[in-house]
């Protein structure tokens, strides 16, 4: 997914300007891939909805970024940024909004949370 950096409310530090190409354009997929995903900083500073076409395109890590999909993601009724109607996946863990702090963190700690019975041991 392609973004450009005169849509962007901020210009992202010189450690990530640089990545962009002389078009102003970043595949930023990839570049989360390659530097680490932002995702906090991308939906504070854009319109662009990157968890949306990543599960859409059956690239984006549940495991790892379960919680910003949760944050951020398109199921969420407080974001705007929905990019189609298509309906995407509910992951399996029962949390809601109120179960992320300030900072976005949640107490339910890393790794996947499955309710009980929705895994056979």
């Amino acid at each position: 997914m392609k973004i450009r950096l005169e849509k962007l409310r901020k210009v992202p530090c010189d450690t990530w300007l640089k990545l962009f190409d002389k078009e102003g354009k970043l595949d930023v997929h990839k570049a989360f891939q390659e530097h680490g995903e932002q995702y906090d900083w991308l939906y504070k500073n854009s319109d662009y909805d990157l968890i949306a076409w990543q599960v859409e395109n059956e690239c984006f890590n549940w495991e790892r970024n379960w919680g910003a999909y949760f944050k951020h993601g398109s199921n969420n009724s407080k974001n705007k940024k929905m990019t189609t109607e298509k309906e995407y996946p509910v992951f399996p863990v029962a949390i809601t909004e109120d179960d992320f702090d300030e900072e976005g963190e949640t107490s339910h700690g890393g790794g996947t949370v499955f309710p009980e019975g929705v895994v056979d041991e």
